[in-house]
């Protein structure tokens, strides 16, 4: 495995270095996604793409809880990375495998059983809701291969190797795009045939991966032969990543209120809403590339007790996001129609798609400067505030945006205005406490 050590030499072409493999293997496997709504969408039609798309924040509500204890292992693994310990990082790899296994079969059993009621709950238009119900129930029979794949892969990135997921993410992309080719043009499928593919590409990734790390040596070795339970290693995994997936399962909370309140307006609003955020997701995971970079630089750099660097990483890293969000964020509202295009041709649905750029696209930048401030604080081992921060920023401020403020204009403007306004906040919130905790550190050297 190709490590990259955060803890010594320029950060600036580190940052670099960790950051594009990310950033093409979470564009990639994004645009692999977004084939799966794009072929829904012309060969099935936009009811099928709304019934996709009405899915997306109830599935991310359900899984980012346990995708936010992946962050722990990987924040885990960068200090005793970072430390030198490589007995006790030894033994964080073979616990998220193990954990990554035992959870994902929770969450297939749990949503086949909970699928049509949750998406009762969100208001999903009774048109497209069992075309929703059935997508749903074969996705979550790909969550032991999705969990083993984002554990493994934040393991990865916490000791630097980006470059072999990103690898293994190309390879499950171009499977799941033939599969999607196969199973809804050439058979029919539709949304059956959407998820199917996304699944067996899943396990193609996870296999891939769980094979690399059973090839190492130690310490990166995935060793299940020498696996215990250890119960203090399970606790500092805990510590950064429980906030991590509370946070984060609160927020899909309240993108699934959202969602909600999109739904009201009707499938055609769905479908340019699903549009435009799965455009949106693009954007998302070039900025939060470098979210991931914050984290390892900053928990190696802790590890080797070593604030001067992570202060200068953390300038860098926040030049670097805003460098990105500009460029990516002006390219997409320029050619947001002809975006918006590939995936429907309904008129009214590509309006609604236009009015989620207008707001939430042209203000992404924002969400990126959040997401690497957030990455810095956990990789401090401050995850319980990075979480109170968010859910008080994010969180409170967007659930009485939509139950205090919206009922007194009900406009897809003013849902979706709730994004940029809930980024400021935050950022606000962040740069305060960072001030406060990097200046502690520095004091206590």
């Amino acid at each position: 495995m190709s490590t990259l050590d955060m803890r010594n030499g320029s950060l600036f072409k580190k940052t670099i270095l960790f950051t594009i493999p990310v950033f093409v293997g979470g564009f990639i496997q994004n645009f692999f996604n977004a084939a799966d709504m794009i072929v829904v969408g012309n060969f099935a039609g936009s009811k099928y793409l709304a019934a996709v798309g009405a899915t997306g924040s109830l599935c991310s509500t359900l899984i980012n809880f346990f995708i936010g204890l992946s962050v722990g292992c990987g924040v885990t693994a960068s200090h005793y990375f970072g430390s030198d310990n490589d007995e006790d990082l030894s033994k964080v790899i073979n616990m998220s495998f193990c954990s990554a296994i035992v959870i994902g079969i929770f969450l297939a059993v749990i949503g086949n059983i909970f699928a049509e009621p949750l998406l009762k709950l969100i208001k999903t238009p009774y048109d497209i809701l069992p075309y929703s119900v059935k997508y749903l129930k074969i996705f979550f029979m790909g969550m032991p291969a999705n969990m083993v794949f984002n554990f493994m892969y934040s393991v990865s990135r916490s000791v630097g190797d980006t470059k072999r997921p990103m690898i293994y993410i190309v390879l499950a992309g171009i499977i799941n795009v033939l599969l999607n080719l196969v199973f809804v043009i050439g058979l029919k499928m539709n949304v059956a045939g959407v998820a199917v593919a996304t699944i067996i590409s899943q396990y193609a990734s996870a296999t891939a991966i769980t094979y690399s790390f059973a090839k190492e040596h130690y310490p990166l070795k995935l060793d299940l032969g020498n696996f215990k339970v250890e119960y203090n290693i399970i606790k500092k995994i805990f510590v950064v990543g429980l906030p991590a997936g509370v946070q984060s399962t609160i927020i899909g909370i309240t993108n699934t209120i959202i969602q909600s309140a999109v739904n009201v307006f009707g499938s055609q609003a769905v479908a340019g809403y699903s549009a435009g955020s799965n455009i949106g997701s693009f954007v998302y995971v070039a900025l939060n590339s470098v979210y991931h970079t914050s984290i390892t630089m900053t928990a190696q750099n802790y590890g080797n007790k070593n604030i001067s660097r992570i202060k200068k990483g953390l300038f860098i890293s926040l030049g670097v996001v805003s460098t990105m969000g500009i460029i990516i964020c002006s390219l997409g509202v320029i050619f947001k129609v002809p975006l918006l295009k590939l995936y429907t041709s309904d008129i009214k649905s590509i309006e609604a798609g236009i009015v989620y750029y207008n707001i939430v696209i042209r203000t992404y930048l924002l969400c990126g400067i959040m997401e690497v401030m957030t990455g810095c604080l956990r990789g401090l081992s401050k995850s319980l505030e990075a979480m109170y921060i968010t859910l008080t920023g994010m969180a409170g401020i967007r659930i009485l945006w939509n139950f205090l403020v919206l009922p007194l204009n009900n406009t897809l403007s003013n849902v979706f205005v709730a994004y940029p306004i809930t980024w400021i906040i935050t950022i606000m919130i962040f740069s305060v406490r960072l001030y406060i905790v990097i200046g502690k550190l520095e004091k206590t050297r």
